[in-house]
């Protein structure tokens, strides 16, 4: 018989809370980050663990589908920034996204002639409720941005912080854990502050 005792027993800590999480992310050299760097964990208000996903392939066979396991794929991951008086991490997004490709030359920076001056590896960090590491991490691998979202300005509204979204491509995730060890190639949940 199920019960609520049952329920209880089998959800370990009370269950993950989506608020208790972090972002780290190292700006590459060409965006001339200044302290963005440091702001991130700070003020990114929100964002996703990446989702899992591999296609499939359909194949039909006298009126009837079957269906097999294709490629893996990648989709966009987000975050959500608030935006402080300095435009700290806004500019350094900017920066970022115009040596990659300016606006008027559309030309890349010499720093960004190679992935390794132009990519970075963010980390978004699950926490626990008791202090202590990270009980999930996944680090988005050879991510750069695609679109930085506009900052809404408007006379009418009141009691409220302006805020801004990111997208970054990456080429892959990898996770860890603390309770199930690795959950792909990762070597363990390093030291991040």
């Amino acid at each position: 018989m199920r019960s609520l005792v049952d329920f209880r027993a089998r959800l370990t800590g009370g269950g993950v809370r989506p608020n208790l999480f972090r972002v780290f992310m190292k700006f590459p050299v060409l965006s001339n980050p200044g302290y963005a760097d440091d702001l991130i964990p700070f003020l990114v208000e929100s964002s996703s663990l990446p989702l899992d996903k591999i296609g499939e392939i359909e194949v039909p066979y006298m009126g009837r589908k079957t269906y097999y396991p294709g490629d893996r794929t990648f989709d966009p991951w987000s975050i959500n920034v608030i935006c402080d008086e300095n435009f700290a991490i806004r500019d350094a997004f900017e920066r970022w996204m115009s040596g990659i490709n300016s606006h008027l030359g559309n030309l890349r920076d010499p720093l960004a002639a190679v992935p390794t001056g132009y990519e970075t590896d963010p980390v978004i960090q699950q926490l626990s409720k008791i202090d202590g590491p990270p009980i999930k991490q996944y680090k988005m691998v050879g991510a750069f941005p695609t679109d930085l979202a506009a900052v809404e300005v408007d006379y009418g509204v009141n009691d409220t912080i302006a805020k801004f979204q990111v997208t970054l491509r990456y080429q892959w995730w990898e996770a860890t854990g603390l309770a199930t060890g690795a959950t792909t190639d990762g070597t363990g949940i390093p030291s991040l502050g």
